[in-house]
């Protein structure tokens, strides 16, 4: 969601810092065997598209296109929610954060990278007054650094320390967090199951876990 709205400041004309939490998406391998591939479907794909088709392109380019989703039921018996020609709808594109984020960043360094655009990486913000356009981070090199802008957008996550900022100055703000119950896992594989579709999203319920296959580039 920063990333986007990067693309669509930038193209308004506007001057845009990124501060970034995690390491340049495009020089890391931090996250293999931690993410799973986000499913761009009708919605993903439609907000992609508020910038243009070619964003869309390089994006899509880097994930798996399926349009097949089955929820399994027991060792022969089987339920496709979504198969080939059940519409005219495009078949989702699955593709790891990582991977999203990179592509969004090199098509937004390619179009603007000029000085109306700068973006730090391992950039920990750690307070933010977003009333007044005012952000203190902590750099790369572990050096407290300040920042001031017209417009504080906090695209980070659960944990935002925008969000929390907000609060703080304005009594009429309410956030609520909740914790999700159960535990996540994820498992990389070599190849898919073989009772399983290999260009299928698969369900497979169980007690007490279970599964939700997807295929990746």
């Amino acid at each position: 969601s920063g990333l986007l709205l990067a693309h669509r400041l930038l193209a308004a004309g506007a001057s845009v810092s990124l501060l970034e939490g995690r390491a340049d998406p495009r020089a890391t391998s931090a996250f293999e065997g931690r993410a799973y591939a986000l499913g761009l479907g009708l919605r993903g794909r439609a907000a992609i598209r508020t910038v243009d088709e070619a964003l869309w392109r390089a994006v899509a380019v880097r994930g798996f296109a399926s349009d097949r989703f089955t929820l399994h039921l027991g060792p022969k018996l089987k339920a496709d929610l979504r198969t080939p020609g059940d519409s005219n709808a495009e078949p989702s594109i699955l593709l790891y954060q990582s991977d999203l984020c990179a592509a969004m960043l090199d098509e937004l360094l390619r179009r603007h990278g000029d000085d109306r655009l700068s973006v730090e990486f391992d950039a920990s913000v750690t307070a933010c007054d977003a009333l007044h356009g005012a952000v203190s981070y902590t750099d790369a090199d572990a050096n407290c650094r300040a920042a001031s802008a017209d417009l504080v957008a906090g695209c980070d996550g659960v944990n935002s320390v925008v969000r929390r900022g907000i609060a703080a100055a304005a009594s009429a703000f309410r956030s609520e967090t909740t914790p999700l119950p159960g535990n996540l896992k994820v498992v990389r594989l070599d190849s898919m199951p073989a009772a399983l579709n290999p260009d299928a999203v698969s369900v497979v319920p169980g007690v007490p876990v279970s599964a939700f296959v997807e295929p990746t580039r």
